[in-house]
Formats: structure tokens, sequence, C-alpha cells
């Protein structure tokens, strides 16, 4: 039963990899994070604070809307937070507004005066496939340096695209940029449980159709434009992973129904049929499902995993780059969800902001990184299958590769279906048990690396 615990220990690895790379990051999403604003004219006042006190004269400031369903029926909150903000708008600041990927307004000598447009400014709903080219798009049209700019953003599942041309944009121009925005998902995309139509079927090279074509598998290789890395908390996942709705039943995704069951009865996995209640309890809190209505095949199944805490990667980046800050918030009037961290805790082991490139270069050279990337090669082979899906980073550990499915038999490593099937599920799992043994050695020899040796003996007199 030793290999229940492999999980468990790349778990343990995992973190203590983060720990150690802490020492070398510039930043980490801990020191931009800023939790538990409940009213969006303190959010939007802490996401303008620095710059407001930094550059107390002829500062110029402006508001990017990811407008949604969501945003939009906020107005009314919205126009009393920029009313609200003339009472700490320094004299002879700036003032513009734009809807994501559309042209700034008209310049304003105070907040408040925004109010005006704000109406016709998220009249029509963002439909941005990429959230950062739409970004890039308006600041484009800006073109003030030494400005602040802070980005209203919603769940549209901020992509990765050219982040690191972003960045040396925004530091070329001498801008900063905070951001008024939802929470990543716990290492992934929040749309990767989203199901395609076509799942199961075999393509070309034999392997299935798992994910959403909107998502992009690469965190450190490229991606087609129409399908951007989507990642979640962190640059790259750190560890075997795949969304399951039997294991990943949160109250992001509300109770199933099940035929047969009847109110309150769980079965095999803990879920239970959905009663009155829940369905009422649901609409008041997030709904995912309602918010990627345009992304996700409405009739294909919504497996939404864990919250993290923290921004996503590749604005936290830019945000720290540019000395900024992420308030986090959710436009949903009901909140974000009942699902409480203890903030302290999770701040103990913050995502690391640096660029992708220092992180796959350090996971070449930290022991416990390289290890974990070595398992999971090892155990989501097309000959071992524990792994659902390969590691982002090839056999070497020298460059970036596609999360992909390995290719296999119906996954008989696990199980088999019918009495036929039997020997070749004793032959994976042979093979299983070899690929978990020379996993869990590797990580075992990486711990034994980094562990403390003792002092050497010092054999003294009375």
């Amino acid at each position: 039963m030793r290999h229940r615990g492999l999980g468990i220990g790349i778990g343990v690895l995992l973190v203590s990899s983060l720990v150690a790379a802490q020492g070398t990051a510039p930043t980490t999403s801990d020191q931009i994070v800023i939790r538990g604003q409940s009213k969006l004219d303190s959010a939007l006042r802490v996401a303008l604070g620095s710059a407001l006190e930094e550059r107390p004269t002829q500062t110029s400031i402006l508001l990017v809307v990811d407008v949604t369903p969501y945003v939009q029926l906020a107005e009314v909150d919205f126009r009393d937070a920029l009313l609200g903000l003339d009472a700490v708008a320094p004299a002879g600041s700036s003032w513009r507004i734009a809807a994501l990927g559309a042209s700034p307004s008209e310049p304003v000598g105070a907040p408040g005066s925004l109010a005006g447009v704000l109406g016709r400014t998220i009249a029509e709903e963002t439909r941005a496939p990429s959230t950062f080219a739409a970004l890039r798009k308006t600041l484009s049209r800006f073109g003030s340096e030494n400005a602040t700019i802070v980005y209203l953003a919603d769940w549209h599942f901020e992509d990765d695209t050219d982040l690191e041309d972003f960045v040396a944009e925004l530091r070329r121009r001498r801008q900063r940029l905070s951001v008024v925005g939802t929470e990543a998902c716990f290492n992934h995309a929040w749309n990767d449980g989203f199901f395609p139509p076509n799942r199961g079927q075999r393509n070309a090279l034999g392997r299935s159709e798992l994910y959403d074509a909107a998502i992009g598998r690469s965190p450190f290789g490229t991606n087609p434009p129409e399908a951007p890395w989507r990642g979640g908390d962190v640059a790259a996942p750190r560890h075997p992973w795949h969304l399951h709705g039997a294991w990943w039943n949160t109250r992001f995704h509300p109770p199933v129904v099940l035929d047969g069951a009847t109110d309150g009865l769980a079965d095999a996995y803990g879920r239970r049929r959905a009663s009155a209640k829940d369905a009422a309890e649901s609409k008041r809190l997030e709904d995912l499902g309602e918010r990627l209505r345009a992304l996700a095949d409405p009739s294909a199944p919504l497996l939404f995993p864990l919250p993290s805490s923290f921004p996503p990667y590749a604005l936290a980046r830019v945000v720290a780059e540019t000395r900024g800050r992420y308030v986090l918030w959710s436009w949903n009037p009901g909140g974000r969800t009942d699902v409480v961290y203890d903030a302290e805790r999770c701040d103990a082991f913050p995502p690391d902001l640096r660029s992708r490139a220092e992180i796959l270069a350090d996971s070449r050279r930290q022991p416990i990184a390289r290890a974990i990337y070595e398992a999971w090669n090892r155990i989501a082979a097309d000959d071992v299958i524990v792994g659902r899906v390969t590691s982002p980073i090839d056999d070497r550990l020298e460059k970036g590769v596609p999360l992909a499915e390995p290719l296999g038999r119906l996954f008989l490593g696990f199980g088999w279906q019918k009495p036929s099937d039997r020997p070749l599920f004793i032959a994976n799992a042979e093979k299983t048990i070899v690929a978990l043994d020379e996993a869990i050695a590797r990580l075992d020899r990486a711990l034994h690396e980094l562990a403390p040796r003792p002092p050497e003996s010092v054999h003294g007199t009375d």
C-alpha cells in the first residue's frame, strides 16, 4: 500500500519546492494581493492608493472595464464609487475610462465626471477571446507615460498571450497596473473543467479530446492564438493532475441530480441530489457556467475546480512588475462563495511570480522540482497511466511541451470492465508498480539531498 502515499508525497514536495523558490523570486503573489474588500468604492481606493500617495499631482489614471452581465448589474455601485473618488483625487489629475478592447474616453479632471459616460461604456458585453490582447489594444490608444491603469476584471479567464512583451511595454512607459478582479483557480484554468462535445473520441494520434478547444496546453511553450494558455494562480502545474467530477465536486459546482436518488441521499462519491434550497443557494453564489456560456458547449457538464485565494499568475506578474496591487473582488451580487480560506496559511506558500523562463531554468537546478517533474513523466507515460495528463516539461527537463493524454487502452491499470480484460489489467498493473517504485525512489533521493546533515562529532576531554 506504499503507492497510495505517492500523491501526498508529491504534494509535500511541491510545498517544499515553492518554499525554496521564495528566496530567489523577485516577488510573490502574497506581496501584491489585497483581500477582504466588501464595497466597490473601497476596493477602487485600495487599488489606486499607492499611485495617489506617490504621485500627488499631474496624475493620469485610466480605468479599463471588463464588461460582463454582473458588472452591468453593478452600474449603480460603480457610479457611486466614481463620485466617491472625488474626495481623494489629487488636483491636476486626469481621468479616463474604457471598456476592455475599446478606446479610452476623453480626459476629465475628476473621477466623478466619468459617471456621466459610465452607462455607454458598459453598455455592450466584452467578448474578447484574448483578454491580454484586448487590454494591450486599449492601452495602445492611451499613450500617457507615468500613468496608473486600474483594470476591473471579471471572469474572463485571463490568458497569458505575450505576457513578457506586455510587462516590457508597461515598464518602458513607466505605467503602473493595478487590478480589481477575480480570484484564480488553484493550479488550473477555471474552464479546465469543460468537456468538449467530442470528449472521448480518438484523434489521429490515438488521443481523446479531454478539454475545451479554447484552452492552451503548453505553459512553457507556444499555443495557437485561438487557444492561449489560461492558467490558474501558478505559472504552470507543478504536480500530476486530472479534474474529475467525482473528486472535484466543490461549492463552485452545485449538487447534481442523480437518477433514482432521494433528496439528501449521497452516492458512492458523496454527491447528492440537488434540492430547491440547493438551487437557490447556487444562484446566490458564483455561477461559472453562466459566466462562460460563450466558451462552453451548453450541453457539456461543467466540473469546477478549487479557488486558490490568489490572482491569476499572468495578471499578478504584471501587477508585481509595475508595483501595483491586486484587489480580489467578486462582481456577483451574492458574493464570491462560502468557501473561506485562512489567508495567513495561504500566504505562507504564495505562487512564484518570476518569468516562466526563470522558473523553467530553476526547475532544472532545484533537486525537488526536478524530481517532481521526473516522477510525473514516469507515471504519465504511454505504458503507465497513473497520471491522466503528461508533464508540461519534456523528459530531459530542457523545454516545455504541451500537456497531453498518455496513450493507453482504456486505462486498464486501474480496473477492467469484462473478464477478457483481466490479463491486460494484470500486465499493466505490473508495469505500473515498477513505475511507481521508480518515481518514489526518485523523490526519496531528492529529499535525501536536501536533508540537513548531522554535525561532525567533536571529541573533547574532561
